[in-house]
């Protein structure tokens, strides 16, 4: 749904999603920071998901050394 107006959630104040998008983000006049949604969002998940398991494996690896030095 691509609708006009950006409803902010504290206030109630609309915004144009037109400018939201252009600028990236917007701040109410109540002070919540409003940011626009990137189309493609298939990427972040991916990208989070190598995050998450990179450091999964470097706590892992920390682990290991740990326990063998420590004994």
């Amino acid at each position: 749904m691509d609708s006009l107006y950006v409803k902010c959630s504290v206030c109630g104040n609309h915004l144009p999603a037109s400018f939201v998008r252009q600028r990236g983000f917007v701040t109410c006049s109540c002070g919540l920071r409003i940011d626009s949604v990137p189309d493609d969002r298939g990427h972040h998940h991916l990208r989070n998901f190598l995050f998450l398991a990179v450091t999964a494996l470097l706590i892992t690896v920390a682990a290991t050394i740990g326990r063998h030095f420590l004994g």
